[in-house]
């Protein structure tokens, strides 16, 4: 996000989104969210229903965020559990992603069955996306851009992306 205030308020209301540098930095934990300021109520939101997920069974988040980035015009949003090895995510232009989830084989039953919500709550976000400005926030839609990237925006953040574009 280029508004690191913005950043910086989901590490301040959710810990597991709390940057800090180390040896073993993930993506996340070096270059924050790496999309638009207009999806910050959209991860706000899916921290939000983690966060719950996790309260509503009693448990200490396990999350680690490995990243957070805009790709193919949609959010994603890469993590793991804490003892369980990193699933691989494959990510399709116009067809949709192949993900292998973290494996969890030998946490309890409650603790899969946490892990399998979460699991959807981020697919649902991730899905979201596809409908939210990445700019701005407002409603939006899957544009490409002449230089060939994808972007969700809104008519307006697209005009203007096309203005600029217009201008070099």
């Amino acid at each position: 996000m280029k508004n690191k205030q913005l950043e910086a308020a989901l590490g301040e209301k959710f810990a597991f989104m709390k940057r800090t540098t180390t040896a073993e930095s993930t993506s996340y934990q070096r270059w924050g969210c790496e999309c638009g300021d207009g999806w910050h109520q959209l991860i706000h939101d899916l921290c939000a229903e983690i966060s719950e997920a996790y309260s509503q069974v009693g448990k200490k988040h396990d999350i680690i965020v490995l990243q957070v980035k805009q790709k193919f015009a949609k959010l994603r949003f890469y993590y793991t559990f804490e003892g369980v090895p990193a699933g691989l995510t494959i990510d399709f232009l116009g067809s949709g992603t192949l993900r292998t989830d973290p494996d969890d084989d030998t946490a309890p039953d409650d603790v899969k069955a946490l892990h399998a919500k979460i699991k959807d709550i981020v697919r649902r976000y991730e899905e979201k996306s596809g409908t939210v400005c990445e700019f701005c926030g407002a409603a939006g839609t899957l544009r490409k851009l002449e230089n060939g990237w994808l972007k969700t925006l809104c008519n307006d953040c697209y005009e203007k992306k096309i203005s600029e574009q217009n201008q070099r």
